[in-house]
């Protein structure tokens, strides 16, 4: 059975496409055959991971998104025999949710044999409020027709600084029934940790790729290579 994986949000700019190549790495890590997708019209900064191969799905073809190319997305997902990850946009997070929903396209995906699963990234800082009404949303419209993984992001800063755990919140007690499991991306030292995967992910590389790139030296390499075991140990507790 296939797979097909949807990385959602609605707020834009809170780590979709670093979740999105995380995970696609670690499936390549696993053999996995994979398909990569971007489907952000506005900012496709996942297709510039050249070593995941992502392809570009054009659903904006003038000044607005047109919801009809869904359905070439759909076919591409229904046709491939592959795993698919697909990375949205915030442009394209209403249009798209709305779309599986109105067409119960999961449901489709299913019958087909595919197993799907919801992706969504949840941060610390600013964007917290945000990104628990983004989850809210999706748990609401799509949480019956297919399980969400939850990636705490604390890039930003870390979720429970006000003393509140993720599990804490209402809308984990409302909708934990429909979340399979949830992946933290810890927040670390800014000056090491966070300066090495930062310049890792602006050139766009991959984790395997910096390890043995002679732009970072050997600590470094260390320390993007500890950050890589610490995620892919997670994703190991993973349903998938």
């Amino acid at each position: 059975m296939s797979q097909v994986h949807f990385i959602l949000q609605g707020k834009g700019g809170v780590g979709k496409t670093l979740v999105s190549a995380i995970f696609a790495q670690y499936r390549r890590s696993e053999g996995r055959e994979l398909i990569c997708l971007d489907i952000d019209p506005v900012n496709a900064s996942f297709t510039g991971f050249k070593t995941l191969r992502v392809q570009s799905v054009d659903i904006m073809p003038a000044t607005t998104i047109d919801p009809r190319r869904f359905d070439e997305l759909m076919e591409l997902l229904l046709n491939s025999e592959a795993e698919v990850v697909v990375d949205s946009g915030a442009s394209t997070f209403l249009p798209l949710v709305s779309y599986l929903e109105e067409t119960d396209a999961i449901s489709v995906l299913k019958e087909a044999g595919k197993s799907v699963l919801l992706h969504v990234v949840i941060t610390g800082g600013q964007s917290k409020g945000d990104t628990l009404t983004g989850l809210e949303g999706i748990a609401e419209r799509l949480g019956c027709t297919a399980p969400i993984v939850v990636w705490l992001n604390e890039y930003f800063g870390p979720f429970a600084a006000d003393g509140t755990q993720f599990e804490d919140t209402g809308v984990y007690e409302t909708y934990k029934d429909k979340i399979s499991s949830i992946v933290t991306i810890p927040e670390r030292p800014a000056a090491t940790f966070g300066r090495d995967i930062s310049e890792m992910l602006s050139k766009k590389m991959t984790f395997d790729e910096a390890i043995v790139s002679k732009d970072f030296n050997t600590m470094a390499k260390q320390r993007i290579r500890i950050t890589r075991d610490l995620l892919f140990k997670q994703l190991d507790g993973l349903p998938i």
